[in-house]
């Protein structure tokens, strides 16, 4: 009697690395971006940790009631509410009061998260929030300052606001250390900006530990970088300096790499980013904004399943026009 064939295990896809539940691809993505709050919490204000706990804990609050009114049942979807609080709050000044970041969240997670959740468009919930803030709280988006700080003398400033204004580039080496302080010509004192824009070397390290994990895409992430380069050297713009301020790599990482928001074909995410990062470049350097994240993230949120539809139309041809060049 012959014995039965040994079969192979089937290859698992990336996020099952983590295994088959969502709550643990959200616990490890909010496990990176809690160390890069605990790393702005160490250098820059230590209160910084206890408020990014909070607003993470409004939105899981957000997600169940969300849920209580819409199932009759205070349960969680998936946990992720809390990742779209968390890089909400990473990407606006530190000190900024709670109410508009309040009203950010509902916003986000009540109307752009969870109702669209099985929809075909979906556009990134942190990204719609940080927009209304940028519209109806103009002012207090771009208060970037330190607690405790006296604002009567001088004007704070980003190193990305500074170079926006003045044309002046920050020392590349304190940028990636995250070493953001002093000040310029007795106008500026320098802060940094949103905690998710320091530390350049930990965003990094992080990013590679989820792409390990299989939660992030890094073809959107790389070619949004690329781009936003290329078009820095054809405007004439410093290119180390603006890939590094601002929230450019984070936002390749924790941005782009969303697989949510972002293409699932391979050609759509190469086109999608960098499509993003131009769209990035141009606003950083022909606009009022001194970054333009929120608008070309969005942008490509948009297009998002066109990209696909012209992706897989293409490689579907591509498959029939091979297998008719070998019957």
């Amino acid at each position: 009697m012959s014995e039965n064939p040994v079969v192979p295990p089937m290859p698992e896809a990336p996020f099952y690395r983590v295994g088959h539940s969502t709550a643990p691809m959200a616990f490890w993505t909010l496990g990176g971006l809690a160390i890069l709050a605990l790393f702005y919490g160490i250098f820059y204000d230590p209160l910084y940790i206890a408020r990014w706990c909070g607003y993470v804990l409004a939105g899981l609050a957000l997600e169940a009631l969300y849920m209580l009114l819409s199932t009759g049942r205070l349960r969680l979807r998936s946990g992720s509410s809390a990742i779209t609080a968390a890089i909400l709050v990473m990407s606006i000044p530190a000190s900024m009061p709670a109410k508009p970041i309040l009203f950010a969240l509902i916003l986000s997670i009540g109307l752009a998260r969870m109702p669209i959740a099985n929809s075909a468009l979906h556009f990134n919930a942190a990204l719609i929030g940080r927009l209304f803030l940028m519209l109806a709280y103009s002012e207090q988006i771009v208060m970037w300052k330190l607690p405790g700080m006296d604002l009567d003398a001088v004007t704070t400033a980003t190193p990305i606001e500074l170079y926006h204004a003045e044309d002046f580039t920050y020392a590349l080496r304190d940028l990636l250390m995250g070493r953001i302080g002093g000040s310029w010509e007795g106008l500026y004192d320098m802060v940094p900006g949103g905690p998710g824009e320091a530390f350049i070397p930990v965003i990094l390290l992080v990013g590679l530990l989820l792409y390990w994990r299989g939660l992030v895409a890094w073809r959107t992430g790389v070619a949004f970088v690329v781009a936003f380069a290329a078009s820095c050297t054809v405007m004439h713009e410093p290119v180390l300096f603006n890939v590094f301020s601002g929230s450019v790599i984070f936002a390749a990482v924790f941005i782009a790499g969303d697989p949510k928001s972002t293409p699932i074909s391979k050609g759509g995410q190469l086109a999608g980013g960098a499509i993003a990062g131009v769209v990035n470049a141009l606003v950083r350097t022909h606009t009022y904004y001194s970054e333009g994240i929120v608008f070309s993230f969005l942008l490509l949120c948009l297009i998002t399943p066109t990209l696909d539809r012209v992706a897989f139309s293409i490689r579907s041809w591509w498959l029939r026009r091979q297998r008719l060049k070998y019957t």
